[in-house]
């Protein structure tokens, strides 16, 4: 009887301890931070990527509101790289950010069909401001055609001159480039960047010539 006795209180016991082992959840923690890390660069550089369309987006929409409103208010119309939210930058930077505004009293400024942008000799003319967007992020650049600076929608719609080409990219990869157009009609397209404006816009957003 003692025997059996015995032998069953050997079988009845504390049941061996569940889970990881100190050691275990050691090496399972190495291999999340390992993945982690491999991860990381990719969602980085994925969000930076959507930065930039929604950038493109935003220029995109504000050329064609700025031509919209130029034909629909009869008056010449400036979108331009701009420092204060208020004036045309002489800078002419896309990466400042910019404006969007009508040109004030001026009447139109019908004077001289140059698709430079001049002002004739009055300087920068303050006008109503209807669209704004903040500077770029770090992360974004801006190269434009040498042409010309801002860009003015005449009350017409159009935009006399040399086509514009406007290419933000992210910062140090040309293969990210993409190019806004605006024609001497004043309409604004996407096209493929140019190996020359990716390249430009690539290092820092340099004047492209």
């Amino acid at each position: 009887m003692a025997l059996r006795a015995a032998r069953r209180s050997s079988r009845v016991g504390p049941a061996p301890p569940g889970g990881f082992t100190l050691v275990e959840a050691l090496a399972v923690l190495l291999i999340v931070v390992v993945l982690a890390g491999l991860a990381v660069p990719g969602l980085r550089d994925a969000l930076a990527r959507h930065r930039l369309r929604a950038t493109v987006d935003a220029l995109e929409g504000s050329l064609r509101a700025g031509r919209a409103a130029a034909i629909l208010q009869r008056r010449d119309v400036d979108v331009c790289p701009s420092f204060d939210g208020r004036t045309c930058a002489l800078m002419e930077d896309w990466s400042l950010g910019w404006i969007g505004r009508d040109r004030g009293g001026d009447g139109g400024d019908a004077r001289g069909g140059g698709g430079d942008g001049a002002d004739g000799g009055k300087g920068d003319v303050p006008g109503k401001v209807f669209d704004r967007f903040q500077p770029l992020d770090e992360a974004i650049a801006a190269a434009r055609g040498r042409f010309r600076g801002k860009i003015r929608f005449r009350r017409g719609g159009t935009s006399p001159g040399n086509n514009q080409r406007i290419t933000l990219c992210l910062r140090g990869k040309p293969v990210t480039a993409l190019t806004l157009v605006v024609s001497n009609a004043g309409r604004v397209s996407r096209q493929a960047s140019e190996a020359a404006e990716a390249a430009a816009c690539a290092n820092a957003g340099k004047k492209i010539r």
